[in-house]
């Protein structure tokens, strides 16, 4: 598993198993850390090698390794003499200067001597500038090459080793040269803030950018000066496809190396730190950080201006490592506990187990006697075997009785094919009489139907009857009542009359309306019953359509494949199929296909039957032998827009062994049986996919149920077609399935002759067409039938409306003379006519129903001749049925009979064949009990010599014996382990204890040195934060004091803030410069880049990186300002010659005359061609 470390470019890097076991070996031996690094300068800034040696500490991920004594004396040692030498360096700690209102007051009573401090250093420096002895630091940059770099084809810089400006206008690619510097020290695209990637930062139009830093290599802090020589170049190339590679070279441009870790070792040694924002400021950066007002912010950069933060994450880390350990010991304890409870137990068991004396010496004899038993009991088992094969090897015949068996089985089967045929005689005997009974019962049908119409007139008839006579009745009722009202009446005789008169004509509308609803009743009835028959009719006649079209698309396809039978797989099929016989090399076996053209149909009748089973789509199929093959078939397919379906089978050299379906009764017919193909291939695809030896082939449903659906079903076969292509199968349940055919007629891919096909189907075309024709000729009829009732309803309908409206009129009529009669008198003559009227309606109407009552017993007695003809058919058809019954019955005898012969002939067979195998096995046995008591013999000699073994012992006695001295032994030594074993245990467990709590003890003083040194380097630190801030906020007041201003630096480390306070007029009294005097928010762009320009001088003071840049310093500052900013940056260069410094400007630089210790490169501005920027400098 890889871990990460960070590295010198900020970014971090994998770990292998072997670096993280150094990276965790240093973690126990981080306390000699600064004994094996070369010393820096002794100053205050020294403290930055204790970030060095902490940032090699890395998470420990496993359980440390034990430490030895002799290492612990070792740490002890170089721990002892380095707290003895930071006791030494804190006191020289407590000198350091500085202000900071935020450290403790502690750390404020420090400040008493810290100018003296500052002063020394001061003096010491102008000593080495008077005397010459300051010297440029190893890691200043002696040159940088640019090649296709941004901007630049060709760009070269040689550095002076003090003071560089590079000045040029806007565009001219001067900040290229800072951005080239990051990226071949190691930075990546995205710390530039130039591009995501580094193949942005490549020239346009080329394919390779090469970046060349030669650094300067000489002095105490040289990196293997005898290897590189008195400078180092360090190429990075970076390609457009986005790769880059490192090459580290001598003086001489000898590559050395081609691995960043040379270069991470190498900016380690000249402690170069790309991955500090301050140490090179870009053009970016540069403005942030001169743009930046946050009190965060500004502390931030302050910690990584000091490279503060880097310690503060190691000492977190190295505090959880301590914990690490501590969870450790703790653990370490609780096994040791156990351990000594473990040895205490050991000890005690080993002293119990001395003082015992076992019985090791009659087990012993036991044993001996056990292993010699085995070879006895071998010996007898052989004298045994060998009298078995003796015995075995009387043989029994089993010929004659096979011989017997089958000529049974020759007369069984002679009889059953008599009994078949049989079977057929009466079956067609029994089909013949019901089609005479299916011709009876339509003749009677069709009586039937002309009984009920003749029954449902007679019904009308009574009913109209009835109303009749119960008008007679009503009127010969009124009659009377008029006779007594005119015995009593003489007056308004006249008015009576009319009143009759009216009454009458209201009768026979009355009359006259309930006859009108009687017709429309019987009208109504009559039409329901014509739309049921048209219904019916319509019914039938749309069946008879579908099936007359059904036939037609048949006919056409059969001619449409009549010229070719291969257009029936396909249009393009014969075409496609000599492409594949002309690219036969394109296939390690040439595909076999279609399937449906490489089978044959025995018997053209089951050809629907078998195409319904298989299915178009297995008949369009092909057989390839490899799947590369079919994609290949497939390919040269969609060349004649053939979508080909392929199926990939083995090679085989026969047809499958299906021995079920070869013992099927071979009255039997199943696909299997019908079909032939020239390719065994195909036979054996259609038996793995289709399983057609388990599918069964009938006449028709009766026949198919006889086998199916019966115990005549052999157990293989699962499902039956008819030839119509309906399928019939049973569910698990037992219970039947019926499933019709999706459609009905002739096979169009399976066929033995077409034109006999077209010719059956033309005939059976022909022959439905005139009873189609009448077909539709009676729905017509019917239709007309119903729209001419439709007609006589509505007719019926205004005549009831007028009859209703003129009886209204003559009730009212009625009224009006009835209102005016004084006294009135009735007359009953035209009531005594009406009742005469009625009278002979009523004798006409019997008479009508008497009729028709005849009539309708003349027509059943037309059925009765029928019913009696059936009636003799179905006794003639029991009969039959009985006799098929009973020849199925001795059917079903000769085959169970037939079975147990096949069965008995099976059994005698195998018998046979086992008492074969038994007579080889018990030979086989006699080898093996040979070998044994050979085995046992000698693995017995090599425990003892044979001894003798009691007659009456065998092992399992002996075993028994051994059993339970043993248990007697176990049961003195109180169930405890052997001496030997408690022993072994006692002294490894001993062992194990002493070595563990050594490693408890080692590991609790590494601890404990561990935590004592962090707590004291940590103080140490935050002492060395303090003398930073001290120094950075003196040398900011210096700073500031070049233009005559003041200021100060104040930090609070707890809440990570910095505060800037500047004074800008110093002389002047109290009470005037309030306005002068704060933060630098008031203050003009000039003043405060001046400021930020003095800020970044105290940060570089505590910086040890060899050489700083800085990129548009001085863009926000006015003439004045910036005059002073540049003789401060260059007075304070003046001051440090040991260190380098760059500055990058857009503006004029002729206030600075170049020297030994200035050098000023001047950028020529762009020229464009054609677009493109041809970058010239000087």
């Amino acid at each position: 598993m890889s871990k990460r470390k960070l590295g010198h470019d900020g970014n971090s890097h994998e770990l292998d198993e072997e670096d993280e076991e150094d990276e965790e070996d240093e973690l126990i031996h981080s306390t000699q850390d600064h004994k094996d690094r070369p010393q820096k300068q002794q100053r205050v800034e020294n403290g930055k090698n204790v970030n060095n040696n902490n940032k090699q500490i890395t998470p420990i991920k496993r359980q440390q390794p034990p430490v030895s004594n002799g290492k612990l004396k070792k740490l002890k040692a170089e721990s002892s003499d380095e707290e003895s030498n930071s006791s030494g360096s804190e006191d020289d700690d407590e000198n350091s200067s500085g202000s900071d209102s935020g450290s403790s007051d502690e750390e404020e009573e420090e400040d008493g001597d810290g100018n003296s401090e500052d002063e020394r250093e001061t003096v010491r420096r102008e000593q080495q500038l008077k005397s010459g002895l300051t010297e440029p630091e190893a890691g200043i940059i002696e040159s940088i090459t640019l090649e296709n770099f941004m901007c630049h084809q060709h760009f070269k810089l040689e550095f002076c080793s003090n003071v560089n400006f590079i000045a040029g206008e806007n565009g001219s690619g001067k900040s290229a040269v800072l951005i080239a510097l990051i990226v071949c020290l190691g930075a990546k695209a995205g710390f530039t803030n130039r591009g995501s990637k580094l193949s942005d930062l490549v020239k346009a139009e080329t394919n390779t950018a090469v970046i060349t830093v030669k650094l300067r290599n000489q002095g105490q802090e040289a990196f293997k000066p005898e290897k590189y020589g008195p400078s180092v170049i360090i190429e990075r190339r970076i390609s457009k496809t986005g790769a880059s590679g490192y090459k580290v070279k001598d003086y001489n441009g000898r590559t050395v190396s081609d691995k960043f870790n040379d270069v991470s070792l190498i900016l380690e040694q000249f402690n170069i730190q790309i991955d500090n924002p301050m140490s090179i400021l870009t053009q970016d950066t540069s403005r942030q950080f001169l743009n930046s007002a946050g009190p965060q912010d500004k502390y931030k950069s302050f910690l990584m201006a000091t490279q503060l933060d880097k310690m503060t994450k190691d000492y977190v880390t190295i505090r959880e490592h301590i914990d690490k350990i501590k969870d450790m010991l703790s653990q370490k304890v609780v096994v040791i506990q156990e351990l000594e409870k473990k040895v205490k137990a050991y000890n005690d068991e080993y002293k119990e187990l001395q003082q015992m004396v076992g019985l090791e010496r009659k087990i012993s004899e036991f044993k001996n006697q056990l292993a010699w038993s085995f070879v006895v009991e071998a010996e007898r088992e052989a004298k045994r075997k060998e009298k078995q094969v003796t015995d075995s090897e009387k043989e029994t015949n089993f010929e004659n009785d096979v011989k017997k068996i089958d000529e049974n089985i020759e007369k069984h089967n002679t009889a059953i094919n008599d009994t078949r045929d049989e079977i057929k005689e009466f079956s067609d005997q029994i089909k013949i009489q019901e089609q005479k009974k299916e011709t009876n019962n339509r003749e009677i049908l069709t009586i039937e139907r002309e009984e009920a119409k003749i029954t449902t007139q007679i019904e009308a008839n009574n009913k109209k009857r009835v109303q009749r006579k119960q008008r007679r009745h009503l009127q010969l009722q009124s009659i009377n009542d008029i006779k007594e009202r005119n015995a009593q009446l003489a007056n308004n005789q006249s008015k009576l009359d009319e009143i009759n008169k009216k009454g009458q004509q209201k009768l026979q509308l009355e009359a006259r309306k309930e006859e009108l609803i009687r017709e429309k009743e019987d009208l109504m009835r009559e039409r329901e019953n014509i739309k049921k028959d048209y219904q019916n009719q319509r019914s039938t006649l749309q069946q008879m359509n579908k099936e007359y079209e059904g036939l037609r698309v048949q006919l056409n396809n059969l001619k449409s494949t009549q010229k070719g039978e291969n257009q029936a797989y396909g249009k393009g099929m014969t075409d496609f199929l000599n492409k594949i016989q002309a690219n036969r090399r394109m296939f390690s076996k040439l595909p076999i296909g279609p399937v449906g053209l490489n089978l044959k149909i025995k018997n053209e009748n089951w050809a629907f039957a078998i195409e319904s089973a298989i299915t178009k789509l297995t008949l369009k199929n092909f057989l390839v032998y490899s799947i590369p093959d079919g994609m290949a078939l497939q390919k040269l397919g969609q060349q004649f827009g053939i979508k080909v379906d392929f199926t990939k089978i083995p090679e085989t050299n026969e047809v499958y062994k299906t021995l079920d379906h070869d013992e099927l009764d071979p009255s039997i017919i199943t696909v299997l049986r019908v079909l032939d193909s020239p390719s065994h291939a195909i036979i054996n695809f259609l038996i793995d996919s289709k399983k057609v030896e388990q599918i069964g082939l009938g006449n028709n449903r009766k026949e198919i149920d006889q086998i199916l659906y019966t115990d005549r079903c052999p157990r293989g076969l699962t499902q039956f077609y008819d030839s119509l292509g309906n399928n019939y199968s049973k569910l698990k349940s037992g219970n039947p399935f019926y499933q019709a055919a999706k459609n009905s007629g002739e096979a169009t891919m399976l066929r033995v002759n077409s034109d006999a096909a077209i010719q059956r189907t033309q005939r059976d075309l022909d022959s439905r067409l005139p009873a189609l024709t009448q077909q539709k000729k009676i729905e017509q009829e019917l239709g007309n039938n119903i729209q001419s009732i439709e007609r006589k309803i509505g007719q019926n309908d205004q005549d009831q409306n007028m009859c209703s409206r003129k009886i209204l009129q003559v009730s009212n009529e009625i009224k009006f003379i009835e209102d005016t009669l004084v006294q009135q008198t009735d007359d009953y003559s035209e009531l005594e006519l009406g009742l005469a009227s009625l009278d002979e309606e009523i004798k006409s109407m019997e008479e009508e129903i008497n009729n028709q009552k005849a009539q309708r017993n003349e027509v059943a007695s037309r059925k009765e001749p029928f019913i009696n003809d059936n009636k003799a058919l179905d006794d003639q058809i029991q009969v039959l049925s009985n006799q098929l019954g009973n020849i199925e019955n001795g059917l079903r005898k000769y085959n169970d009979n037939l079975r147990r012969l096949m069965t008995n002939r099976q059994a005698l067979l195998q018998q046979q064949d086992r008492n074969n195998r038994e007579r080889n096995q018990l030979k086989d046995d006699y080898q093996k009990i040979l070998e044994v008591v050979k085995e046992t013999t000698e693995k017995a000699t090599q425990i003892c010599e044979r001894v003798d073994v009691p007659p009456n012992e065998t092992n399992t006695s002996l075993t028994n014996k051994i059993i339970q001295f043993t248990k007697q032994l176990e049961k003195e030594s109180k169930g405890k382990r052997s001496r030997s074993e408690a022993l072994k245990l006692f002294q490894d467990t001993n062992n194990s204890l002493k070595e563990i709590s050594e490693q408890r003890d080692n590991i609790s003083e590494l601890a404990a040195i561990l935590e004592r040194n962090l707590n004291e380097r940590y103080k140490k630190w935050q002492r060395f934060r303090l003398s930073i801030s001290r120094r950075s906020d003196q040398y900011f007041n210096i700073f500031l004091s070049k233009k005559g201003y003041t200021g100060s630096l104040t930090f609070d480390h707890q809440n990570g803030k910095l505060d800037i306070n500047v004074d800008l007029q110093k002389a002047m009294p109290s009470n005037q410069n309030g306005a002068a005097k704060g933060d630098t928010k008031g203050l003009s762009g000039g003043e405060r880049s001046f400021s930020t320009v003095s800020l970044l001088l105290a940060f570089w003071e505590n910086m040890e990186c060899p050489f700083r840049a800085m990129d548009e310093f001085d863009v926000f500052m006015d003439e004045v300002n910036r005059s002073i900013s540049i003789n401060l940056l260059m007075s304070k260069a003046e001051e440090n010659r040991s260190k380098q410094y760059i500055f990058v400007t857009p503006l004029a630089l002729n206030s600075i005359t170049a020297s030994e210790y200035v050098k000023i490169f001047r950028v020529l501005p762009p020229i464009r061609t054609g677009g493109d920027v041809i970058v010239e400098t000087e």
